[in-house]
């Protein structure tokens, strides 16, 4: 590992340290904000229609987050490594599609669970009013997981068949 790779490793580390030591909280079904991991969101912060309900960690959009951060420090270890230039580009472009899938997931709600449309994983999706939904909405990880292996397996073909031939005989 040269230098840079050990500093993007030991950025990536400290981000999601970071992430973890401030988490996001849920509330009874709306999502509360970041807070210290050992003191959780203020009473104040619930609102008055929440008061009694213990908010807990939102292991989903955690899980989001460390994921994008993971997947974005892997490809700058990898790119720092050899690759050519149309394979740093496809790379970077399928980073940037499951970035995108992973800001703005596919939302179920209802116990049913009724498809609600993709919206930003900050927020959730809105009712008609503009408000949250109360039907405790979570992510889709069935489509998503689907979405992200095809565009990793894409991503991945790409890759393979852009190497150049003086990248074979240099292996």
């Amino acid at each position: 590992m040269n230098k840079k790779q050990l500093i993007v490793m030991w950025v990536g580390i400290a981000i999601v340290v970071l992430m973890c030591l401030f988490p996001p909280w849920m509330g009874k079904s709306k999502f509360e904000g970041y807070a210290l991991l050992f003191s959780g969101p203020s009473s104040d912060s619930l609102g008055g229609g929440y008061r009694g309900v213990q908010p807990r960690i939102d292991f989903t959009r955690i899980i989001m987050q460390c994921a994008i951060v993971c997947l974005i420090t892997g490809a700058l270890l990898y790119t720092l490594n050899n690759m050519n230039r149309k394979q740093k580009i496809v790379l970077w472009i399928g980073i940037g599609v499951i970035v995108l899938m992973c800001l703005f997931p596919p939302w179920l709600a209802g116990d049913e669970g009724e498809f609600e449309g993709y919206t930003l994983l900050f927020s959730g999706p809105l009712n008609g009013t503009g408000g949250y939904l109360n039907d405790s909405p979570r992510i889709d990880f069935t489509r998503f997981m689907m979405q992200c292996a095809i565009v990793g397996l894409i991503t991945g073909a790409l890759l393979y068949t852009l190497i150049s031939k003086t990248d074979e005989q240099k292996q």
